[in-house]
């Protein structure tokens, strides 16, 4: 298999217009609806942290602990990025 990356959203917009002219009980249908909805498996670039966990702030290039607050309050600073979440040592993302 072949890993790409494209934009989530992007991707759901093709997939929703490729099918609206394929049959919805085809099984293909429903595995590509599974795999948009498969969380990450790779930590990724965002405009704030979506979820608790290790992330990268491009502004100060540091490594911070994001905790559920920081997502509720909308933790994000203008023109940063985010990358993330990062697996502790040792584990799989």
């Amino acid at each position: 298999m072949t890993t790409i990356t494209i934009d989530k959203e992007l991707l759901e917009q093709v997939v929703n217009k490729l099918l609206t002219c394929w049959p919805k009980s085809d099984p293909l249908v429903n595995e590509l609806r599974a795999a948009l909805a498969a969380p990450a498996t790779a930590p990724a670039w965002h405009d704030a942290p979506t979820v608790p966990g290790l992330w990268l702030n491009s502004v100060f290039m540091k490594v911070e602990d994001v905790e559920q607050w920081h997502i509720d309050c909308q933790l994000h600073l203008e023109c940063a990025r985010w990358f993330g979440p990062i697996p502790p040592d040792g584990d799989k993302p």
